[in-house]
């Protein structure tokens, strides 16, 4: 029991190690995705704040002594309609808090009226303020909204709210991942000793062995890929098609927001679309199964990245491209090279990215 306890607290660190090297992304490219960001013509200071925001909140953000801890990590929705109400959303739960908002000025005043984490079901953690209505000053910086506190009774609204810039939101678009659908067709569920998928418990025994055991997710489900990286490019199927040269940035940009917008669902299903012939076989001839490769991804998933190119691209063939990805979390970032693959009309992940120096 006690060994099992160590366990999980090993792969509990893992994260919180890595988080201490990468950062969190403020910068989303906003003309190519089409932004959800609505902007009405009129020049007062509410329908200038009209549309849909996002926020990653992770441990670091949250006091330890709030008692909703757990329940406030993950990549947050926030939306403030045109009819003066607000909906808070944490994307792989759903609406967790809603209320009505006015502006007046440089100020929005907010007042929670529903939900499960709402406001108005807490008490005040500064004296003399009611924890129901908070107000805040906003800006736009980099067409990010920035909101800053003035009155505000309710720690958990202004964490939500105020612990870094409100980018643009961007909605994950892929359909779930038909896992029946990709099963071996001889249908046999029985494992190969010799291929069964690795477990927390070698993970753990791993760490011990090993002090190099990488702390990034991305470099943790590298590190269970085939050996033979050539054979999975050329598993990749491009269907004999060329992307248009004018395409191939906004594309693979394109891309890049919808993995940092379904990395942000926690569901392995909504991702793994987003990955190529060759990266999936290559996954699935480290680790076992398709199904085996969405178990290794469910915990990386918990840790919120945001993915950016921050370089030129290349083009090594008509059909394979490369560039430099700053992958953010936090307040730090890490720049990696990725492989993209362009396969039945669209760019999507050949790699998993390495490390490079900042561009």
């Amino acid at each position: 029991m006690q060994d099992r306890q160590e366990q999980d607290d090993a792969v509990r660190r893992r994260p919180a190690r890595w988080g201490a090297s990468i950062g969190l992304a403020l910068a989303l490219l906003i003309g190519v995705a089409g932004p959800v960001l609505a902007l009405s013509q009129d020049d007062d200071g509410a329908s200038e704040l009209v549309g849909e925001y996002g926020v990653a909140i992770t441990e670091i953000d949250i006091p330890q002594d709030l008692p909703v801890v757990p329940a406030l990590s993950g990549q947050w929705r926030i939306a403030l309609e045109d009819d003066g109400s607000y909906v808070l959303e944490r994307t792989d739960v759903g609406v967790l808090i809603n209320g009505s908002y006015q502006v007046d000025g440089d100020q929005i005043t907010l007042t929670d009226e529903g939900g499960l984490l709402s406001c108005a079901n807490a008490r005040s953690t500064v004296a003399d303020l009611d924890p129901v209505t908070g107000v805040y000053t906003w800006t736009f910086e980099d067409e990010a909204l920035v909101l800053v506190p003035e009155e505000e009774g309710c720690a958990l609204r202004s964490i939500l709210l105020s612990s870094r810039p409100l980018v643009t939101f961007i909605a994950c678009l892929t359909e779930p991942f038909d896992f029946a659908a990709n099963n071996p067709a001889d249908g046999d569920a029985t494992p190969d000793p010799d291929d069964e998928p690795i477990t927390s418990e070698d993970e753990a025994a791993e760490a011990d062995e090993d002090e190099a055991t990488p702390d990034n997710p991305l470099d943790q489900l590298a590190g269970r890929r085939g050996n033979d990286e050539s054979d999975a490019d050329a598993d990749a199927d491009s269907g004999g098609e060329v992307p248009p040269e004018d395409e191939i940035d906004a594309g693979v940009d394109e891309l890049l927001r919808q993995v940092t917008a379904c990395w942000a669902t926690g569901d392995p299903a909504r991702l793994i679309p987003l990955f190529g012939e060759g990266l999936r076989a290559e996954l699935v001839d480290g680790i076992g199964t398709i199904e085996d490769v969405a178990v290794q991804l469910e915990p990386l998933l918990t840790v919120p990245l945001t993915f950016e190119r921050a370089g030129d691209l290349r083009l090594t063939d008509d059909t394979i491209a490369v560039a430099v990805v700053v992958v953010q979390i936090e307040d730090e970032e890490s720049f990696q090279r990725f492989e993209f693959s362009y396969e039945d009309g669209r760019w999507l992940l050949n790699s998993l990215g390495e490390q490079e120096q900042a561009p």
